[in-house]
């Protein structure tokens, strides 16, 4: 039998099976999953209990983070500076990335697997389900009388169904009981059981086709700056959606910045995170880090503004604009200008309330989940 043979030279596996064995060698996956079926060893100490006190030191907020789709998150420049240099992102984690000193080609091995890793994804997940996609082309046409929107119950599909369940399991995309058709008595409640469980894992599979779909090793040509006019907007934006209850953006030491410290800092974005990406991760964070204590701004993909009514809505979308692409941009355009001009935001009302001795905004309960009773109807994506 022939030996297996990697196409090395410039290809998203090549740079995976280059890498992977450096990562192994550093013990990256100590503390961090870095492919979806591989768990950090140190995860097993920690609890993804979410009744826990959000302080306890061994609850899901303190787990060292999950690094699987890095490579379409991290600008490549700043992440092979990082391995020799390590700035310290996430202050309230008790456990510490060591510098690791490496030489140039083992830098550059670890930024080619993470790159390598999300590219190969998003290859998987388009080859993959392109049979649906075309089959479900066809339902949404037209073109075919017979042709059923569930598609996962036509043998014709079983193993992309059976791909994709799995997939979705196995990246917390889904839960099993998602997929749970036990209690169906015939076809019909059979697929209305699994319709919601499919539906999700293909939008979210969609989507993330799309999130790791990166070009290497170029990352972005654009410098991203904007004039005073849009950053003062943006800003304005920023405030209203007040970021600040968990982020810091710029200097931490500045009055009035938060000293409850949940994510990182804003004042790194323009250097450390794709433009691409984080506008991405604005639209459906819990698809990109199941489990992020990051609200979920834009429900179903509409305007941030949209559970408001009448007037209210229609001063707010006249300022920002009026749908989830135009105030997303809005605000990663304002967060890159930050980091550019090395600015310090701080909310409105934090300082006053700092020298008093209280909390901007005490009593407010910010919903992470931002689902409620029911989580929010996901965005339906094309392929």
């Amino acid at each position: 039998r022939a030996p297996v043979k990697i196409a090395y030279e410039d290809t998203a596996v090549g740079r995976i099976a280059r890498g992977r064995e450096l990562a192994r060698e550093l013990n990256c996956y100590g503390c961090h999953t870095i492919e979806g079926d591989i768990a950090a060893t140190i995860h097993q100490y920690y609890t993804d209990d979410s009744s826990v006190d959000d302080n306890f030191p061994f609850g899901k907020r303190f787990m060292p983070p999950l690094l699987w789709g890095e490579g379409a998150k991290i600008q490549n420049d700043w992440l092979f500076k990082f391995f020799n240099n390590v700035e310290m992102l996430r202050p309230w984690l008790n456990a510490r990335m060591p510098s690791f000193y490496l030489t140039t080609e083992d830098a550059t091995l670890l930024v080619e697997y993470f790159a390598g890793l999300s590219q190969h994804e998003s290859e998987v997940l388009d080859d993959t389900m392109l049979p649906v996609v075309k089959y479900l082309q066809q339902v949404h046409s037209g073109d075919s009388d017979s042709a059923d929107p569930h598609w996962f119950m036509n043998e014709r599909f079983d193993d992309e169904a059976d791909w994709l369940r799995n997939y979705a399991l196995r990246h917390n995309q889904a839960r099993f009981y998602d997929f749970d058709d036990t209690t169906a008595e015939n076809a019909e409640e059979r697929a209305d059981a699994l319709s919601l469980g499919f539906e999700t894992s293909f939008n979210r599979a969609s989507f993330l086709s799309k999130v790791y779909d990166i070009p290497y090793p170029f990352t972005d040509t654009l410098l991203h700056r904007v004039d005073d006019d849009r950053f003062k907007l943006g800003e304005a934006f920023f405030y209203d959606q007040r970021c600040l209850a968990c982020h810091v953006a710029g200097d931490p030491s500045v009055p009035g910045t938060t000293t409850d410290i949940k994510a990182p800092n804003f004042g790194l974005t323009a250097k450390r995170l794709r433009y691409d990406w984080v506008v991405k991760w604005l639209q459906n964070p819990q698809a990109i880090q199941p489990g992020a204590n990051m609200p979920q701004i834009f429900q179903n993909g509409e305007s941030a503004y949209a559970a408001l009514s009448g007037e209210a809505r229609e001063q707010k979308e006249a300022k920002f604009g009026s749908d989830m692409t135009d105030q997303a941009h809005l605000l990663v355009d304002f967060l890159f200008e930050l980091g550019n001009r090395n600015y310090t935001a701080i909310q409105p009302g934090a300082l006053d309330a700092a020298e008093t001795g209280g909390s901007e905004g005490d009593g407010e309960e910010i919903d992470f989940d931002a689902a409620g009773e029911e989580a929010p109807e996901e965005v339906e994506v094309d392929f």
